[in-house]
């Protein structure tokens, strides 16, 4: 296969039009039984029934020594009609971490360190893209930050995953690692870009391509459409995020994207059980199956459970539990673990000089310890390792790992917050963010630590004021902190503000005029008509409303910003928001945020069971509740504050309607959940929204092991 692929040099590979249909599989991460069910229900690879395998063949599953060769052998024996694109999994980067070469040793353990050599050359050959009939582009995750077209990625050299930040390692990186997401912003997995709506509109329209289908994510029932249909995600390793369905995509002679038909097949067969006191000669199969990651008879009993009631609803095993409280404990105690990590960090490096968010393992495990309050001998060491990042020193990122747990909604408004202060910042500073940062950059070491900046947030955020309470404290705390992972850019670097990012991040945010996007960039003129997509595509980035297909507009291609002829006219004349307005806007933003922080802290308690609570049980888990029903039932436990809990509600309701629509939906009119329709939403949706997640993209699964 390595030598196979070192002779087809091409990034892009293009695939004929189907005879009859192109079976597109997604991520499946090690899944046998997975890759078994594929060749058993869709056939074997032939002139009317081709493959293309779209990356993540390893890691996570213990299988993945089998499926890739298995892969890799498909490929050999049908190389006309099976196609293989890389994945992220596919590098070094992950297969040190996610399992993969500690599997490869226990299924070759006499060759693995050769085989681990070879099989990554072979990943280094793997294209990046397929392009299907002329019409449908295929990759593993999706598009960076600039504009690009396919021409851009044919110009990219194959090998290994490049660490820069060039334009062209950028794009190679964001095809392997980004997201869709309805607002572009940086990827939370440190690697990649969220890319919007309009980023695909015109990457389709430059490529003259009419669908891009990705992997990279685990959704419902293995297929989902976003971007106005324009994207879509498959996913084919069933019982990878607990009873997760599993499924294909197909392309028929058409070229027309069609859902396949979703599956779950158990990760470990019910007669996959070697005793313990089995011959040395057992098959290695099944020794690596009786020792999986997950429990096996915990496995099997929820597999069977979810199989028998039909439902997709997550069933965790007992130290699943524990893992998900230890994560949701992180998340409310964040402000209280940032002053401690703080407080250990000055006694142990003096200056603040070398204050950037860095902490010893003890000193780590000691702060959290303390603060969570947890038994004495409680594992914070062992567990290291899969709750925290280090660095090459082997210091604990503190800062990133302050950001790491996170809740949905509270991130959400913790941005649209953000953004309004940036605005304000930016128009309320006299002098250049240059001149500021040097200001500020007292010691002259190029970096900007949390410390170093929350005097400045203080003095231009929130006019100086001080604080009188503990929970005005925490408050202020936690907007402190959504301005700096504003103004950061990644994990890699959470925990100082570099020069270039702090007046790049102001820049952006200084008052917009009709000749110049919010970064300064000139605007360009168009018309609607001219970009060959309807006007649903495009909304004015100042006033919010659709651009129809008649009119004149301006816009910034790098930035993705658009502006109407309405709003152009009005801005040569007047700023887009008085002060007083912006004022207005940005209390009634802020007083929004700390009510529904307070809800959110109350139901993610351990103590609140939300099935009780509402009475959804067994039985009618898919309840849904009213607006009325919700505020009479929570007030109570916030002592009758309903204003808060009516904060709450408002939140997740706009949440469900901005980011939650019915699978396969590409109109606007069916944005908002169907559950949402009558004013009421799910219980699911509620649980959904409350959930807390570890953008480090570590299943639960890899944590129960090390617990």
């Amino acid at each position: 296969t390595r030598e196979y692929f070192r002779t087809e040099t091409e990034v892009v590979v293009n695939v004929p039009k189907p005879k009859k249909r192109l079976v597109i599989v997604g991520d499946l991460h090690g899944h046998l039984n997975d890759f078994l069910h594929l060749l058993h229900h869709h056939g074997e690879p032939h002139e009317e029934n081709m493959y293309l395998f779209n990356g993540d063949f390893v890691d996570r599953g213990v299988w993945g020594p089998e499926v890739v060769l298995a892969v890799f052998c498909l490929k050999l024996l049908h190389k006309e009609h099976v196609f293989l694109n890389r994945g992220n999994h596919e590098s070094e980067l992950c297969t040190r971490v996610y399992g993969f070469k500690s599997h490869l040793q226990c299924a070759f353990p006499d060759n693995h360190e050769e085989l681990y050599i070879m099989l990554h050359e072979a990943f280094n050959q793997l294209p990046l893209c397929h392009v299907v009939g002329e019409e449908v582009c295929v990759v593993h995750g999706g598009l960076t930050r600039e504009p690009v077209c396919l021409d851009d990625i044919k110009k990219l050299k194959k090998g290994p995953v490049p660490e820069g930040n060039s334009p062209d390692d950028m794009l190679f990186q964001a095809l392997l690692w980004s997201d869709p997401k309805e607002h572009p912003g940086k990827s939370d997995r440190g690697i990649g870009w969220h890319f919007s709506p309009k980023r695909t509109a015109k990457f389709l329209e430059r490529s003259n391509l009419k669908v891009l289908v990705r992997s990279h994510e685990c959704v419902d029932g293995g297929f989902e459409y976003s971007h106005r249909g324009k994207v879509v995600t498959v996913f084919s390793a069933s019982n990878y995020d607990s009873a997760n369905a599993a499924n294909v995509a197909f392309v028929d002679s058409e070229c027309e994207v069609q859902m396949g038909e979703e599956w779950n097949e158990e990760y470990v067969k019910p007669n996959w059980v070697v005793p313990e006191n089995a011959p040395g000669d057992v098959n290695a199969l099944l020794r690596r199956a009786s020792s999986a990651a997950w429990e096996d008879e915990d496995k099997r009993a929820i597999a069977s459970l979810i199989n028998r009631v039909g439902s997709s609803v997550k069933r965790l095993t007992a130290k699943e539990r524990v893992l998900a409280k230890i994560q949701a404990k992180i998340f409310l105690a964040r402000t209280l673990l940032l002053d401690a990590f703080q407080l250990k960090d000055r006694l142990d490096n003096g200056s603040s000089a070398d204050w950037f968010g860095t902490i010893t393992p003890e000193r780590w495990a000691e702060t959290i310890h303390g603060i969570l309050k947890t038994p004495a001998g409680f594992p914070w060491l062992e567990l290291l390792p899969y709750l925290a990042r280090r660095d090459a020193s082997g210091q604990v990122l503190y800062m990133d790992f302050v950001f790491r747990y996170h809740n949905k909604i509270s991130r959400w408004l913790m941005e649209q917050l953000s953004m309004d202060w940036l605005a304000h910042i930016a128009d309320d500073i006299d002098k250049s963010p240059a001149e500021i940062y040097d200001s500020l950059d007292v010691h002259k070491v190029g970096k900007l630590s949390f410390a170093d900046l929350r005097p400045f947030f203080q003095k231009h955020a929130l006019g100086g004021k001080e604080v009188d309470t503990k929970e005005k404290w925490r408050r202020r705390e936690l907007h402190f902190l959504g301005l700096f992972r504003a103004f950061s850019s990644g994990p890699n670097e959470m925990g100082a503000v570099t020069k270039s990012e702090f007046v790049v991040t102001l820049n952006r945010f200084r008052t917009i005029t009709s000749k110049k996007c919010p970064s300064g960039h000139r605007l360009e003129r168009g018309r609607k008509s001219l970009c060959g997509f309807g006007s649903e595509d495009y909304e004015c980035d100042v006033c919010g409303r659709t651009i129809f297909s008649t009119e004149e507009w301006k816009y910034c291609d790098r930035c993705e910003f658009d502006l109407c002829k309405e709003c152009g006219n009005r801005l040569d004349d007047e700023a887009s928001l008085s002060g007083a307005q912006r004022e207005v806007h940005e209390r009634k933003t802020l007083d929004h945020w700390n009510k529904v922080e307070r809800v959110l802290s109350l139901l993610c308690s351990s103590y609140v069971d939300l099935d009780s609570l509402f009475g959804a049980g067994e039985d009618n888990r898919n309840k849904e509740i009213t607006k009325r029903d919700f505020v009479d039932i929570a007030r109570e436990l916030l002592d009758g504050d309903e204003e808060s809990v009516a904060s709450f509600y408002e939140a997740v309701s706009r949440y469900i309607k901005e980011f939650r629509r019915p699978r396969g939906s590409t109109s606007r009119e069916s944005e908002m959940s169907v559950s949402d329709k009558d004013g009421s939403w799910a219980i699911a949706d509620l649980k959904e929204c409350l959930r807390i997640s570890d953008s480090a993209d570590i299943p639960l699964e890899a944590k129960v092991s090390a617990a």
